[in-house]
């Protein structure tokens, strides 16, 4: 008996050392990731509420609670820190500091005539804020933040079809690279449809998954993936969008997808539930 318990507490050892090790490169890797496109920060609120919402169980063991406690904050400690390095990189490359503030891209999020994308009058406004005498990027972004306050309180705005508009352009095609080489390649209409058709049939695999997730009532760290799916959804709705936006979705509805095809059974999740339980 006292092997068995010495044997346990080795592997539990060395399954927190593995886990920590994981999760300060996932702390690095969502950094680097931050650096092509801001989306850390939803990976980061999914995997806090797939842990506090979706699985609270687990907090009611102080020894749990106290495990996962501990590798949420390596993961959080390294990205912290390493954003402190990011932004000193920036800083000598491009000569200033960068703003941390989104004032253009919530501008543009807020526009009603641009359907929430690009538009040029938006873009002349954030060239003229940064062309002013002295002015910085973290004043001109500033700028851009109050006048998209202005905007946002004008009563001119009309939410749920600027939602309904921005949630089209978001999601509702994935054929925009074609258009980016368009001049340079011919067949441009197959090579949409292929590209829209792919995209489609990742969307409904992913949706086959998420009834079978629900109807077994599946909460393991395969809920990941639709809570980042929802969570970026929801954060375009804030900002400027594009379609090209989603492309960090597909990789997310692929890894979903497969549930639909291999997720076990109810009765089979049971008996190795039952099975872990006994061993």
């Amino acid at each position: 008996m006292e092997r068995r318990l010495t044997a346990g507490a080795g592997l539990l050892t060395r399954n927190m050392l593995g886990l920590t090790l994981a999760l300060l490169l996932g702390g690095l890797v969502l950094r680097w990731f931050n650096g092509v496109r801001p989306i850390a920060a939803v990976v980061i609120i999914a995997l806090l509420s797939w842990r506090l919402v979706l699985k609270p169980e687990e907090w009611l063991l102080e020894e749990s609670r106290r495990y996962w406690l501990g590798l949420l904050a390596a993961l959080l400690a390294v990205y912290a820190v390493t954003g402190l390095l990011w932004q000193a990189n920036l800083t000598r490359r491009i000569g200033e500091e960068p703003s941390t503030t989104p004032g253009y891209s919530v501008l543009v999020g807020f526009n009603q005539d641009s359907g929430g994308a690009w538009n040029q009058e938006d873009s002349q406004l954030l060239f003229s804020l940064g062309d002013a005498p002295g002015a910085t990027a973290q004043q001109a972004q500033e700028g851009a933040l109050e006048a998209a306050k202005d905007r946002i309180t004008s009563g001119k705005v009309a939410l749920l079809p600027l939602l309904r508009d921005k949630l089209r352009a978001f999601l509702g095609s994935d054929h925009a690279c074609v258009g980016y080489v368009g001049s340079v390649v011919r067949h441009t209409k197959l090579f949409a449809l292929a590209c829209n058709g792919f995209y489609y049939a990742a969307m409904v695999l992913a949706g086959g998954a998420l009834v079978r997730l629900w109807r077994n009532r599946e909460r393991f760290a395969v809920v990941l993936l639709p809570l980042y799916v929802l969570g970026l959804t929801c954060a375009q709705m804030l900002v400027e969008v594009a379609g090209r936006y989603h492309y960090s979705l597909i990789p997310v509805l692929l890894l979903l997808g497969q549930a639909a095809l291999f997720l076990p059974a109810p009765a089979e999740t049971k008996i190795f539930q039952k099975n872990r339980e006994s061993s």
